[in-house]
C-alpha cells in the first residue's frame, strides 16, 4: 500500500505542479520535485526503505510493526488526499469554474 501510495503522490504532485500557484510545500521535497527522475527515485527508495525496514521489525515486534506502517499509510493517504484536493483547485480555477 505504502508503494501505491507513493506512486500515486508521484503522478499527482507531477501534475500539479504543472498549473500555476502550485508549488511543492514539503521543504525537503521542495528542490526534488523539480526534476522528475530524481524525485522518482527518492519515491522508491523511500518506498523500498519502509517496505524493508517494516520487514524486518516485523520480525521482532508485529504489533509495532503494524501500528508504524498504518501511521505512514495514513499520513501517506493524507498527502494523496492533499494533492487530489490541489489538484481539483488549480484544474478549476484554471478552467474559470
Amino acid at each position: 500500500m505504502t508503494a501505491a501510495l507513493n506512486i500515486a503522490d508521484y503522478v499527482l504532485t507531477r501534475e500539479g505542479l504543472r498549473y500555476d500557484g502550485v508549488a511543492e510545500r514539503n521543504p525537503m521535497m521542495k528542490n526534488i520535485v523539480k526534476d522528475p527522475y530524481v524525485f522518482a527515485a527518492v519515491k522508491l527508495g523511500v518506498s523500498a526503505l519502509n517496505f524493508y525496514l517494516m520487514k524486518n521489525l516485523y520480525k521482532k515486534n508485529r504489533i509495532l510493526a503494524w501500528v508504524l506502517t498504518t501511521v505512514t499509510n495514513c499520513a501517506m493517504t493524507y498527502v494523496v488526499a492533499n494533492n487530489i484536493r490541489v489538484l481539483s483547485d488549480a484544474k478549476s480555477y484554471s478552467t474559470g469554474r
